[in-house]
């Protein structure tokens, strides 16, 4: 693998209104219902130690089977669906990003079954650059445009990166990536996570992708090596990087700056968004458009050549052969940009005639032979297997050990839970795994002897430890209620039935009823066991659940139940995962349990 810690990465995320031939607009959660390729939903998912903070939101991301996501977003006009690519290596060449966006398009006609998908925006991510002897400049904070606010706090070197660009080579950016009068200009966005953001209207040529991207990406460094460089020859760095205007400083060193510039009101959280007329003058006139500039009136051709001659070391660095001669063809008028293009709204759908002209095959053939991004395929290694027993406890040898994936994933690092259980304590530890580091840890899973000395080797990714008394209680709200049927069937010996609720919903799957917690002001009646040897007999339920797969029915989880006398305590409770495929799709036809569970065998499969 990879060293991905000396990697710097980039993605797209495009928006899109799907819609059916009346007009009825259709969400991710409809879109993937008859699939049969691989879906992990973030909100679907389950922590083993607390439940979700809100159960009840739009739901999280969708991981897609080739590593990237799908998510539901809304505007002014109704639903949108986010579709982003993969975390993509930068260099060489942008060709691995624009096959992840290819790939994502053609899940998606794929996917719409006849639906109209529209393209609305493309939002192009890069990570930046910015350690400095021995800081991180992304650190450093700055006030920012904001739709909520006059303005929010955001990370500095991003701020600086988009008032240096806006006032520099935003006309260069509109002619290479917009079309013919979109309906919105670029946002430039300072993002967490050391990103930088730029939202553009929906691109939808390949070809203008890789020109544009990559004359973005190059600007973009060109940019930090110019900050760099100018905090380099002056002492007291930080102080003057610190200074709100600071960027005014830098902007000297450009050979052309846009006359002009101003900012409205962002159309999203914070960013730049101009509010001059500069690009509406690329947007309505192309390659004829006049930009005003400190030093007098540029075509927007001839600035975008003076721009790449300006950036061109980073662009060499960066761009393959064919690229840089692509980008060539463009600013010398052999080939057409999408700006100087009358008519654009076929080129806006997504559908069977785009993917053969895009990508060159027809969409079940090309996702058939998409090979998966190694950096995709790390986070899969663990998506498909959200939940894995470690170890299962027995009387010979004490002790359970399950490792859960986190409801929310990051693309940098493989975030875990980590649950070590014995018959007096219950350890929990978040885990942070850079993406580096994968290999190895997936090595200490495979080659566990003993619990000590799993948990000794993983010390440098543990984050966070919380320990608490194992409550030597299950929860049962269907066929383990019964404690002599549990004896005769488990051998086990229960000490104490209370009645009680769990909070959440059950559902009638048939033999046996299953919770879930998407409403968890709904409470689900039950009892309460405690088990005399409470591994041995939990250990043998949990087989009976079948929570030895890696991505069973139920999961056992730690939650609060309150019992008849309205007292809260803490209970183990099996809860239907809402990755697992069965529980998705009888939950769409089963109904609701709304007393205590009345059938009384146990199930057989």
């Amino acid at each position: 693998m990879s060293d991905f810690g000396k990697q710097r990465y980039c993605g797209v995320e495009d928006e899109y209104r799907i819609a059916t031939i009346d007009g009825r607009q259709i969400s991710v959660d409809q879109l993937i219902a008859g699939s049969p390729r691989f879906f992990f939903d973030e909100a679907g998912h389950v922590p083993l130690f607390a439940p979700a903070a809100e159960p009840d939101s739009a739901g999280g991301r969708i991981w897609t089977w080739y590593g990237g996501t799908l998510y539901n977003d809304y505007d002014e006009l109704g639903t949108l669906v986010e579709a982003t690519t993969p975390l993509t290596p930068v260099g060489p060449g942008v060709e691995s990003l624009v096959d992840n966006v290819l790939t994502h398009r053609t899940q998606l006609v794929e996917l719409a079954q006849g639906e109209s998908v529209l393209g609305v925006s493309t939002h192009l991510n890069l990570l930046l650059d910015s350690r400095f002897q021995g800081k991180d400049l992304c650190d450093f904070t700055s006030q920012v445009p904001s739709n909520a606010f006059a303005s929010t706090e955001a990370q500095k070197l991003g701020a600086d990166i988009a008032l240096i660009a806006t006032h520099t080579i935003s006309p260069v950016i509109a002619y290479l990536l917009f079309n013919h009068r979109p309906l919105k200009g670029a946002l430039y966005r300072p993002r967490r996570n050391r990103r930088m953001e730029l939202c553009l209207p929906y691109v939808p040529e390949p070809d203008q992708m890789r020109a544009g991207f990559l004359f973005w990406f190059a600007a973009v460094d060109a940019i930090t090596d110019l900050i760099k460089a100018d905090l380099s020859e002056g002492g007291d760095w930080e102080r003057r990087f610190s200074q709100p205007d600071y960027y005014k400083q830098v902007l000297t060193r450009f050979p052309f700056v846009v006359s002009d510039i101003r900012f409205k009101r962002p159309s999203y959280y914070l960013g730049y968004e101009i509010g001059s007329d500069m690009e509406e003058n690329v947007m309505e006139n192309g390659s004829k458009a006049v930009i005003q500039t400190q030093r007098g009136p540029v075509n927007v051709v001839e600035l975008a050549r003076r721009y790449v001659e300006f950036i061109s070391a980073r662009l060499r660095s960066l761009a393959t052969a064919e690229e840089m001669a692509l980008l060539d063809d463009f600013l010398n008028r052999r080939r057409e940009l999408s700006v100087d293009v009358q008519e654009q709204a076929n080129a806006l759908h997504l559908g069977h005639d785009y993917v053969q002209r895009a990508a060159g095959s027809w969409p079940r053939s090309y996702l058939n032979h998409h090979q998966v991004d190694e950096l995709a395929s790390v986070h899969l290694k663990f998506l498909r297997s959200p939940y894995r027993l470690l170890k299962p406890a027995s009387r010979v040898s004490p002790g359970r050990l399950l490792r859960n994936t986190v409801r929310e994933l990051d693309w940098d690092c493989i975030d875990l839970e980590l649950v070590e259980e014995n018959e007096g304590a219950v350890r929990r530890y978040l885990l942070a795994i850079p993406l580096a580091h994968t290999d190895s840890y997936l090595k200490l899973e495979e080659n566990l002897s003993t619990v000590p000395q799993f948990l000794d080797a993983i010390k440098p990714w543990i984050k966070d430890v919380e320990e608490i008394a194992n409550p030597r209680a299950i929860f049962a709200y269907g066929t383990l209620m019964d404690p002599e049927r549990d004896r005769r069937s488990f051998s086990a010996i229960v000490t104490s039935v209370r009645a009680g609720y769990a909070y959440g919903e059950a559902y009638d799957f048939g033999d046996y009823p299953v919770l879930v917690e998407r409403n968890r002001t709904g409470v689900v009646r039950g009892v309460l066991l405690s088990l005399l040897d409470f591994e041995e007999s939990a250990g043998k339920f949990d087989l009976y659940e079948g929570c030895h797969q890696p991505n069973p029915q139920f999961v056992r989880v730690l939650r609060q139940v309150m019992l008849d006398n309205f007292e809260n305590t803490l209970s183990w409770v099996y809860v239907g995962n809402g990755n697992n495929r069965l529980v998705r799709e009888k939950l769409k036809t089963a109904p609701r349990v709304t007393g205590l569970w009345a059938k009384g065998s146990m199930r057989t499969g």
